[in-house]
């Protein structure tokens, strides 16, 4: 990152590289200044037990300086000696900067040659940055700086979830949200269970009940500590598609040879349906199963509707699907057969009962 400010001169040019865990600076360079040449901070950090580690790995015990970018400073021409110090960290410290307030880690490295606090520094792992720095010069503590955190913004101090709250009609949805600095790792938890652990921003769920489901992100940082989001609330209320007859909405036939009758899968449903509505009204479910098809051969003189629907074994089902009409017509030649036969018995009713009249008029006669 490349440094102005309103002191520097038209020919200084100042770099600092910024290490992307935490923000500090690691590296110092300018062109002109005859105290930071090419130099880093100078500080490495030791364990109980003698191995290097680094300040926010929780096990830091002692601290080791070596301000090897001062040069030439009055009474140290070669720079300021070595200096052994140990190293205290205290968590949840409340402190004031002109940005607000924050709770953060105190860090605190003491020079155990004069037990002076050679450097301090507050550090809020939400602003993922030191928020405020006090700065002594080892060896002679004879200067300090102290640093605030003027401005925070931009920057989010929870979890944000990009998915928002909401009413779905699916069983299938993703619950998604953004990264968050700092985080090695996220937890999902719905309705308070954990249903996921990972470094994915991305959870897929699959063939959920209707009901209404709560998620909550738990940012996991990398000095162990966790930040919470805000809930959001997730209403499943799968409502499923209607299917469709593959059928003409209306047709004729003379005679039952089987009709083959077809409609859509609109969801893999557990369970398909057909039902078949007679001349006379009398509604029956005909085909019951996981085919999405079936041959009907009961058809009843006059006009059969169809229709059909799917659903699972919860309880939930769709709406009845378009309606399909065949109307069985009975053919001209049985017609004229059924006909004929009723006025032949008439007529010949009607002879007999004259011949038996005539004779007993005759018989009267007599």
């Amino acid at each position: 990152m490349k440094v102005v400010d309103e002191y520097d001169s038209p020919d200084r040019v100042r770099y600092h590289w910024i290490d992307t865990d935490n923000l500090l600076k690691v590296r110092t360079y300018s062109e002109t200044s005859q105290y930071f040449v090419d130099g880093t901070m100078g500080w490495s950090y030791t364990t109980d037990s003698n191995e290097a580690t680094n300040l926010f790995s929780g096990n830091a015990k002692f601290a080791h300086f070596n301000r090897t970018n001062i040069i030439g400073v009055p009474g140290h021409p070669n720079g300021y000696d070595d200096t052994t110090n140990t190293v205290t960290i205290i968590e949840g410290v409340m402190v004031e900067t002109p940005s607000g307030n924050y709770s953060t880690t105190y860090y605190k490295i003491t020079d155990q040659n004069d037990n002076v606090d050679s450097w301090e520094l507050w550090y809020n792992e939400t602003v993922r940055n030191w928020v405020k720095v006090i700065d002594r010069l080892p060896g002679s503590h004879s200067e300090s700086v102290t640093y605030h955190l003027n401005d925070f913004s931009g920057m989010p101090s929870q979890p944000q979830f990009v998915t928002e709250s909401s009413i779905i009609n699916t069983q299938d949805y993703v619950v998604e949200w953004g990264p968050f600095a700092s985080a090695n790792s996220y937890d999902l938890l719905r309705d308070g269970e954990v249903v996921y652990t990972g470094d994915s921003t991305t959870f897929a769920v699959e063939d959920q009940n209707d009901g209404t489901y709560q998620y909550q992100i738990i940012a996991r940082l990398f000095s162990g500590s966790e930040v919470v989001s805000e809930i959001i609330s997730i209403e499943v209320d799968f409502k499923i598609p209607t299917p469709e007859l593959n059928l003409p909405y209306a047709q004729d036939l003379e005679e039952d040879t089987g009709l083959y009758i077809e409609w859509t899968k609109t969801v893999e449903a557990d369970w398909y349906s057909l039902q078949h509505t007679s001349p006379n009204g009398l509604v029956t479910e005909i085909y019951n199963g996981t085919d999405n098809f079936f041959t009907f051969d009961g058809l009843e003189e006059g006009q059969n509707r169809f229709r059909a629907n799917l659903g699972f074994t919860n309880g939930k089902y769709s709406d009845l699907s378009n309606s399909s009409y065949v109307n069985l017509i009975v053919s001209p030649t049985d017609e004229s057969n059924n006909v004929n036969f009723i006025p032949t018995i008439g007529v010949l009713a009607v002879i007999g009962l004259a011949v038996i009249v005539l004779n007993r008029r005759g018989d009267d006669d007599e």
